[in-house]
């Protein structure tokens, strides 16, 4: 059984800048002051005519 499932989680978004990398200092912090769990998360995205699926208008 995992036994993480039903533990508090901390989220923090990060994007490689100086301000996310104090963003995941702070979530440490508080992850483990809240015995929670940890989770960065980081997005990107890409252009329509770099995607080739035909549902997003690609080839």
């Amino acid at each position: 059984m995992n036994t993480q499932v039903n533990r508090p989680t901390v989220v923090v978004g990060i994007d490689g800048s100086d301000s996310a990398l104090r963003a995941a200092r702070w979530g440490a912090a508080e992850a483990r002051r809240r015995r929670a769990l940890l989770r960065l998360v980081s997005a990107s995205g890409w252009e329509a005519d770099q995607v080739a699926h035909p549902a997003l208008g690609g080839a």
